[in-house]
């Protein structure tokens, strides 16, 4: 008997040396993720990569798997996500007793941290249900790593330290770096002489990162623009150029309410010197109320959807998923949608 407690002890202590090292409580990557209700066709694979998750159901908008894990918040408050590959868009939930949060939202490869601890509001030793979804049907996400950490760790997803991400008439910016103090954005358009001053850049300490946003922009007009400290020194600069309203259309497909009879789905892919365009013949509504969604687009890039006059849609009028540059302009969209209801699983 005492042989057997011994060999137990030492089974339990390599366990345990194997999943927590440095302040880093790892989950295990194993058979025991399981398909959530109402997705067990999801397929749920274990390898030594980690685990994929794939939706196979192109009906679907989703498939999800989960497992259950305890851990210490107060000791152990931040989640650590590697996602290693990804055909699409996903979402990580966590769910303790009557509370459920969704704390990410990820569509490319990277790893993740977030303070769950904080942001699910508990502390101290707790039974969590940890929740893995993709979303949209035919898509697949492999999850290499889950751990719980004692601290923030530094984190390289190949991002930029410094960025600006233009729109129509505004510019975002992503300046990651320790705090520092009051960050100041001057832009001015491109060969002016004066610069104009926005608001100081807001701080987030999870991510270390500087944001901030350039506004009252014109259109397809090339801009300059500095980060200056609180000693007016330039931290960061560079140039970008706002979104013009009209695009070059390689193609334009009229669609026929009359010849579609269920949800379009749309996979196309343009250029950004040739966008596809779907429209309809005038006079016509394309309405299928007991569909899901209208239209769905999944995967789709430099694609508009411009003067369509869309009514119903059990859930979306249009669904977009895992997609990139879509534009939906001059349409008409109205009685989509259905009275919610709460789902805690």
């Amino acid at each position: 008997m005492k042989s057997t407690k011994f060999i137990f002890a030492v089974a339990a202590a390599v366990f345990l040396a194997g999943c927590c090292c440095a302040g880093i409580i790892k989950v295990p990557m194993d058979k025991s993720w399981r398909p959530m209700r109402h997705t067990n066709d999801a397929k749920c694979i274990a390898t030594a990569e980690g685990v994929r998750l794939y939706n196979p159901n192109t009906e679907r908008h989703y498939a999800a798997i989960n497992r259950k894990f305890t851990v210490d918040l107060t000791a152990n408050p931040w989640i650590i996500i590697e996602v290693k590959e990804t055909s699409g868009a996903g979402e990580f939930k966590a769910v303790c007793g009557d509370k459920k949060v969704s704390f990410l939202n990820f569509n490319k490869p990277g790893k993740y941290q977030i303070n769950l601890a904080k942001r699910i509001g508990l502390e101290g030793k707790q039974a969590l249900l940890l929740c893995c979804y993709v979303i949209s049907g035919n898509t697949s996400a492999l999850f290499s790593d889950i751990s719980f950490s004692d601290k923030r760790i530094k984190i390289s997803n190949g991002e930029p330290e410094f960025y600006i991400e233009p729109t129509f008439v505004s510019a975002g910016y992503y300046y990651t770096s320790d705090d520092i103090g009051k960050v100041t954005p001057l832009f001015r358009e491109k060969g002016a002489k004066e610069w104009q001053k926005g608001l100081d850049a807001a701080y987030d300490p999870e991510v270390k990162q500087y944001r901030g946003s350039l506004v009252r922009l014109k259109e397809n007009t090339s801009y300059e623009l500095q980060l200056v400290g609180a000693d007016k020194k330039v931290l960061r600069s560079g140039t970008f150029t706002t979104w013009a309203d009209k695009v070059k259309v390689a193609k334009t497909i009229v669609l026929d309410p009359a010849k579609i009879k269920d949800t379009l789905v749309i996979h196309d892919v343009g250029t950004p010197d040739g966008w596809i365009r779907y429209t309809q013949k005038p006079g016509t509504v394309l309405d299928f109320k007991k569909a899901r969604s209208i239209i769905k687009l999944e995967g789709a890039k430099y694609v508009i959807l411009d003067k369509l006059n869309i009514k119903g849609g059990h859930k979306h009028a249009i669904e977009v998923n895992g997609c990139s540059f879509v534009r939906i302009t001059n349409s008409e969209i109205t009685g989509w949608g259905i009275v919610g209801e709460q789902r805690c699983d």
